[in-house]
């Protein structure tokens, strides 16, 4: 990922907020099953890489986030584990909000064709070892 021509201050600082934000969604995610790490881990490198070189060299080389996103961006693959957890936690999730939520027909029919997406793109991701 290359880093982008500075910005303005404004908007830099709203991208790190932003980043940090979804560095932290990312975290509950590391021990609440229902929330997606990688995802927020992505979302946080493109923020962070359009306002602050620090805080995407921070991410990419943290003990316990940089390991999944070198994975993900260097050999574009997932641990079978990681690839495993990923679809258990999006049938959970999405099972649970059309269960519990009952929204309308239509909403149901978006949340399966974004769980359809996601299955395919995971599965279809190399299986990296650990």
């Amino acid at each position: 990922m290359t880093l982008s021509a500075p910005r303005p201050r404004l908007l830099r600082w709203l991208l790190i907020g932003l980043g940090s934000l979804f560095v932290g969604l990312a975290a509950v995610g590391l021990f609440i099953p229902l929330v997606p790490t990688i995802d927020f881990l992505l979302l946080a490198a493109i923020c962070y890489a359009n306002s602050s070189p620090r805080a995407h060299r921070w991410l990419h080389t943290n003990r316990v986030f940089g390991k999944r996103l070198r994975d993900y961006r260097e050999r574009r693959g997932a641990t079978i584990g990681t690839k495993a957890w990923t679809l258990v936690s999006l049938i959970v999730s999405i099972g649970a909000t059309v269960y519990f939520v009952a929204p309308p027909v239509w909403v149901d029919a978006l949340l399966l064709l974004v769980a359809a997406g996601v299955t395919i793109h995971v599965l279809r991701l190399k299986t990296v070892s650990d």
